[in-house]
């Protein structure tokens, strides 16, 4: 059975994800300093808000399930949807308790935790 574009198509954006977060979570902590020069990188605030080592398993989880998705693996249908249910559950309080006004750059960016 070949494996269906949308599939290929959300595999690739995880991998994206995956890799991105470990290797800025993998720069810093083999360079700390490294962390002054990467301001201007999306996602930062989770290397400062945690130590790198958070960032660095979601990244590999991340990089696991699109690798699993690609061989059409029956977990890897599951997995993202709960993992993205949890992030979305868990960054509701904070939007909704931190008294954030909504706008478009809340919705599409999430500049609103930066």
């Amino acid at each position: 059975m070949p494996r269906p574009t949308g599939v290929t198509v959300i595999g690739c954006v995880f991998l994206d994800a995956g890799v991105y977060l470990s290797s800025i979570a993998m720069i810093v902590l083999v360079a700390p300093k490294a962390l002054s020069t990467l301001r201007a990188l999306p996602f930062l605030y989770l290397i400062k808000l945690m130590k790198p080592y958070a960032p660095l398993v979601m990244g590999l989880i991340w990089t696991v399930v699109a690798w699993g998705l690609w061989q059409l693996r029956n977990w890897a249908r599951f997995t993202p949807t709960r993992l993205l249910g949890i992030g979305v559950a868990s960054a509701l309080p904070v939007f909704v308790l931190d008294g954030h006004d909504s706008t478009w750059r809340t919705l599409g960016f999430g500049q609103a935790l930066s």
